[in-house]
């Protein structure tokens, strides 16, 4: 699958890359079912826009695996990991469907020790209040850094909306 053809979903999209997707499931549609999905991309690029901000993302390789159950408007997402060379996340997360989009979300993650440098490409910094990225993320400039948890929670409107205040 050509990245680029996976326009603004929820405000996220593609310019490049290619998308491989694997998924097995169990269960009947509508009703009940579970899931196993395998999506590894090569030279993933876009962004995520949200109120009048932007964040770019640039990936050459990214794995990430999703194993949960769900029924027609809702999905468990049990377990979830996003890795890449230097850096890997895991996690859960929920998703409320309507007429097949989402429309509410929960999402938490963990990470173990990465390189400063790596984290800093991961946080999107246009949402972050000025004095957080001028007074803490921009003066590191090496070390480790482990996230314990990070968590987000709302509705798909919401989040193209999001903004920490200053």
């Amino acid at each position: 699958l050509q990245a680029e053809w996976v326009r603004d979903f929820c405000g996220l999209s593609f310019t490049q890359g290619t998308i491989n997707v694997r998924t097995s499931g169990k269960g009947t549609v509508p009703g009940d079912f579970f899931f196993d999905t395998r999506i590894d991309t090569a030279g993933l690029k876009g962004f995520f826009a949200g109120g009048h901000r932007r964040f770019s993302f640039d990936f050459p390789g990214l794995a990430a695996i999703f194993k949960g159950e769900g029924t027609e408007d809702f999905y468990d997402i049990k377990q979830m990991t996003l890795s890449a060379a230097a850096w890997s996340l895991t996690g859960q997360a929920a998703v409320a469907l309507t007429e097949g989009m989402p429309q509410a979300f929960s999402v938490s993650f963990d990470a173990p020790f990465m390189p400063y440098g790596e984290f800093k490409n991961l946080v999107p910094t246009a949402y972050l209040p000025t004095w957080l990225k001028e007074r803490i993320l921009d003066r590191m400039s090496g070390g480790e850094v482990r996230v314990d948890r990070f968590a987000l929670e709302g509705t798909s409107d919401e989040l193209r909306k999001f903004k920490l205040s200053d």
